[in-house]
C-alpha cells in the first residue's frame, strides 16, 4: 500500500451565474490537471490541500466536501470539491490556472483518473446545492 497522501482539488467558481472549474498546468509537461499537493507528515488531507491552494494558486480555498479517491503506484490519492470564488490572497503565484467550464475543463484533462473526477466533484456540487437550496454557491 502506498504510503504517500496526495490531496487534489476539484475547485469551482460562480461566475455570472456560471459554474467554473480551475484547472492547473502540470509543471511536468504542458498539460491541464486538478491541483494537487503532497501531505506534509501530520497534516490532514484537507489541510494539505488547502496550504497547496493559498500558497501556489493564490486562492482563499473552502473543502466542501470529498470527491473522491484514487491511488498510483507510489501514493494515494484524496480529491475534494473546493469553492475557490472568495478572493485571491495578495502573496505570489507559483503555478499558472485558469478557470474552464465544465464540459471545456473535462476535455482539457489529459488523465482519465482526473476526468472521472471532476465528473464525481460535478455531482457532489449539484447534491450540495441541491441539499442546501443555493444555485451560486
Amino acid at each position: 500500500m502506498p504510503d504517500k497522501i496526495i490531496s487534489g482539488a476539484a475547485t469551482y467558481r460562480t461566475n455570472r451565474g456560471q459554474t467554473e472549474w480551475f484547472l492547473v498546468r502540470s509543471q511536468q509537461s504542458d498539460r491541464w490537471e486538478l491541483p494537487k499537493g503532497l501531505t506534509r507528515g501530520g497534516e490532514s488531507s484537507v489541510a494539505a490541500i488547502l496550504r497547496f491552494l493559498r500558497e501556489n494558486t493564490g486562492l482563499r480555498p473552502t473543502v466542501i466536501e470529498e470527491a473522491g479517491r484514487a491511488s498510483s503506484n507510489d501514493a494515494r490519492l484524496i480529491f475534494y470539491l473546493v469553492r475557490g470564488d472568495i478572493g485571491m490572497t495578495d502573496g505570489p503565484i507559483f503555478i499558472e490556472g485558469t478557470w474552464f467550464t465544465y464540459s471545456l475543463a473535462r476535455r482539457r484533462l489529459s488523465l482519465i483518473r482526473e476526468q472521472r473526477v471532476l465528473s464525481q466533484a460535478n455531482s457532489v456540487l449539484r447534491k450540495w446545492r441541491t441539499k442546501n437550496g443555493n444555485r451560486s454557491h
